[in-house]
């Protein structure tokens, strides 16, 4: 087994050695409930790391109506916020849900809230993911190294070679990670392929130099060519 994210049940892992624990069994990460916002800004800013892999908070979402928990995020109003300040922050927030929709149910939160706080993360400019994927990306991320070689030509670059390297286990260390990069001003406007090993994987055309792909940091060169 290769487990990834992992959440303590009653939130009960505040203790150095419960975290130690979960680090030797295996697992990349771990979090906790937090009922305090500011605290909920993982790897916020230029951070390539959360300052405590196996104790990231999460936000307690939980209907008032519930506990009547006023540290909880009760309803959209009050999640809304936070996050437009993580966007700001380009942090990692973690949302914690239970019984969406059953009041009869521990730790309820009403739907209708829910379909909002839904739309409202939709509507802004997020990646949204599980918390197995975002671990195994900031971790790749963490140790990434990009070489590039360009190769010109007569007619002005003939291709790209880029290799993404983060030293881990690639079957478990799988996520893309996104390169930024200007093209070609010559490019602009093409077709152009990306390969590895002689495989096409991709057919990409940007209007701009801005351009932006996503790769597995694999160790081994991704080819760029455009298309005659």
């Amino acid at each position: 087994m290769k487990p990834v994210a992992y959440a303590y049940p009653r939130s009960a892992g505040h203790e150095e050695e419960t975290q130690r624990a979960l680090e030797a069994s295996g697992f990349l990460s771990g979090r906790l409930l937090t009922r305090n916002p500011s605290e909920s800004y993982n790897i916020p800013g230029d951070q390539l790391a959360p300052d405590n892999w196996f104790g990231l908070r999460a936000l307690e979402m939980q209907s008032i109506e519930f506990q009547g928990c006023e540290g909880c995020i009760n309803d959209n109003d009050e999640l809304v916020p936070i996050l437009d300040e993580a966007l700001a922050q380009t942090a990692w927030v973690i949302l914690t849900y239970h019984a969406i929709g059953k009041p009869e149910w521990w730790g309820w939160y009403d739907w209708d809230e829910f379909r909002k706080d839904v739309q409202s993360i939709a509507a802004r400019d997020f990646w949204t993911a599980s918390m197995n994927d975002i671990t195994l990306y900031v971790r790749e991320r963490e140790n990434a190294v990009i070489t590039v070689d360009v190769v010109e030509g007569g007619a002005g670059t003939e291709s790209i070679e880029i290799t993404l390297s983060d030293g881990l286990d690639n079957v478990r260390f799988n996520q893309p990670l996104t390169i930024l990069f200007d093209q070609p001003t010559d490019w602009v406007g093409r077709t152009f392929t990306v390969s590895q090993n002689g495989e096409v994987l991709d057919e990409l055309v940007f209007d701009t130099q801005a351009a932006a792909l996503s790769l597995k940091p694999n160790e081994r060169p991704y080819v760029l060519r455009p298309r005659p």
